[in-house]
């Protein structure tokens, strides 16, 4: 799933794409393990961990690892797992930020970190 996120992030952050990645802390109960592993990994979006369940039980989340992708309006345009449905998911991000089918999908240089 990240490897998915990242790409988003780095093609369309800047054109208004907000992602949140939200882990369960009872799950991934060993919290400095896995900032470790997103600083290893350079993910550049916001993850939030879970540790007391509260996202469950008020947005209802059904699964983890949740993604949220953010509109530049602040709605959330989508929210779950992307795999397998990448490419619809990629299409309303595009059409969510006012993104026509000429514009390059990817920053034209890769970010710097």
């Amino acid at each position: 799933m990240r490897p998915h996120l990242v790409r988003w992030h780095e093609s369309y952050a800047a054109k208004g794409l907000t992602i949140l990645d939200v882990h369960n802390g009872r799950i991934d109960a060993n919290r400095e393990a896995l900032w470790k592993s997103l600083r290893k990994e350079k993910v550049p979006f916001a993850v939030a961990h879970d540790a007391e369940e509260k996202s469950v039980k008020r947005y209802g989340i059904g699964a983890y690892p949740t993604a949220y992708l953010i509109g530049k309006d602040g709605h959330v345009l989508w929210e779950g797992f992307p795999l397998p449905e990448v490419g619809a998911i990629e299409r309303r991000i595009r059409d969510a930020l006012g993104l026509d089918a000429t514009e390059p999908e990817r920053p034209a240089k890769a970010p710097l970190r």
